[in-house]
């Protein structure tokens, strides 16, 4: 397995839970609901582009050249 692959599955894994972890475990202790949509956008955009640049990764588009 080439470091570029290694490099995309552990950020693909990374954004998928940070997304669990933050849905599960985070939102539901916030009491305000406007903050609670905020936090939830928030931990969406991150996690969605954490599993971009995984995926990115993963094709060889970006990352150490084979």
């Amino acid at each position: 397995m080439e470091p570029r692959e290694i490099i995309g599955l552990v950020l693909i894994g990374v954004g998928i839970l940070d997304y669990v972890v933050g849905a599960l475990i985070v939102v539901p202790q916030v009491k305000m609901e406007t903050t609670k949509s905020k936090l939830r956008f928030a931990l969406t955009t991150s996690s969605l582009l954490t599993i971009a640049l995984g995926t990115f990764f993963l094709l060889g588009w970006i990352g150490p050249a084979a």
